[in-house]
């Protein structure tokens, strides 16, 4: 359920190649904001 919410938050860019570090830190980042949110009770919008 987790992975799910995660890689709905992640925006999808069709015309750009990301690199392994630059997913990395998307990954990282997000799980953070989902964290956070989770924390205080609030919900994490899609960028």
């Amino acid at each position: 359920m987790i992975h799910r919410k995660i890689m709905e938050t992640l925006p999808v860019y069709h015309d750009e190649s990301l690199t392994i570090v630059e997913l990395e830190d998307r990954f990282e980042m997000t799980v953070a904001a989902l964290d956070s949110a989770r924390c205080s009770n609030n919900s994490v919008r899609s960028l």
